[in-house]
């Protein structure tokens, strides 16, 4: 029994090692692509728009938050 527990456990330990080594190796990735200013949403294919911050001021510049009323006045 003692035998099979530590089978077990070392099973365990190295499913645990496996997991830890790739998320190291996703992190490292990711901290390259970063390194190198590849780091953007059309390098990682992400089907999000892309942030511009011209735009953003322009669309935000006017709003005073919880100064208007319900109304928009």
């Amino acid at each position: 029994t003692i035998d099979v527990l530590n089978a077990q456990q070392e099973l365990t330990n190295a499913r645990s090692r496996q997991i830890l080594a790739q998320r190291d190796r996703v992190i490292a990735s990711y901290t390259l692509l970063s390194a190198v200013g590849r780091l953007d949403v059309r390098t990682l294919n992400l089907n999000t728009p892309d942030y511009l911050p011209d735009v953003h001021y322009h669309q935000v510049r006017d709003a005073w938050h919880g100064v208007r009323t319900p109304s928009g006045q």
